[in-house]
Order: C-alpha cells, then structure tokens, then sequence
C-alpha cells in the first residue's frame, strides 16, 4: 500500500518524552504529527486544524483525563475521524474499556517504527480516506512465541504482527 505523505495525524499522549519519539517517527514515515499531551490540547488543536486532520493516535490512559470523554470529543467534532489507540494493556482489554465505532486500531506499547507505519497505512487509503480493515498490535494473542533466550525463563515475547480489531 502507497503511503500517503501528506497526512496529518494527531497524537496525544501525556508523556512529553513519549510524544517526541512519535512525533520523530511520523515525521521519518512521511507523516505531519500535532501533538498534545492533554485533552484540552488535543481539542484545541482539532479546532483549529480540524479541515486538515487524517488520523488520531490516542493514549487510552491519560491521567486524571478520561481517555472516553476525548475519544466521545473528537468523534463529535469529527465523526468520519479514525482513531488508533495506544496503550500499554494487550488490546482486547483495552478495547473492551472503550469499544466504540470510529476506532480502527490499536498499538500495543512499546512499539516499533514499523508497526506504526503498518497500522497508519492500514488505516489511512492511498488517498488519506478511512480503510475497512484495522490492525491490533497485540501480545495477548495465542500465538505469541518466545526466543530461545526466554524458553525456561517464563517470559515470552508478545506477537506483534498486525492483526484486525473486533468490530463494535
């Protein structure tokens, strides 16, 4: 799929660190990053740039925010707006805390430059336009595998190909 260099995504997180290394990384994709390390920012910024925003990337766990209220916020200013939650709980949890229409992935933290893209391209068409299908990253997957590093030690490495989201 031919990635789109135009698109503008929105990333919130409230993790300024966090925020920086997204933002780096989007703009390495080809990508424009706004981003906000509050509700209230990211509602500013969708104010002002709501014509030209193509995606949000939204931390489920904001502190003393509701990540609900954001995602219930942004939906109302931009219905057709899709959004890809981040967070650091395996994704069907996460999606079962807050499983409304308009979220059309999810990125299990800590993530690599290439599963952001991957799931940024699933979603966004060639032309910037919402896909039909959206990728999970997700360890909670049974078909995680451990290195031979790990066998022994009881860890195993999540699974972090993409995978599809259950619909709502």
């Amino acid at each position: 799929m031919k990635r789109n260099p135009l698109a503008t995504i929105l990333v919130v997180d409230d993790q300024a660190t966090l925020l920086l290394v997204l933002s780096t990384m989007l703009k390495r994709a080809g990508y424009r990053p706004l981003t906000a390390t509050s509700s209230q920012d990211a509602l500013a910024l969708v104010h002002r740039h709501a014509d030209v925003i193509d995606l949000a990337l939204l931390d489920l766990h904001l502190p003393a925010e509701s990540a609900a209220a954001l995602f219930d916020a942004l939906r109302a200013l931009r219905p057709d707006l899709p959004v890809i939650l981040m967070s650091g709980i395996p994704g069907q949890v996460a999606l079962e805390r807050l499983p409304k229409d308009g979220v059309k992935g999810f990125l299990y933290k800590p993530f690599s430059p290439s599963e952001l893209t991957r799931t940024i391209e699933a979603v966004l068409d060639p032309s910037g336009r919402p896909a039909a299908t959206a990728p999970v990253s997700d360890p909670g997957r049974d078909t995680a595998q451990g290195t031979a590093a790990d066998e022994g030690s009881g860890m195993t490495r999540p699974d972090v190909s993409p995978g599809r989201v259950p619909p709502s």
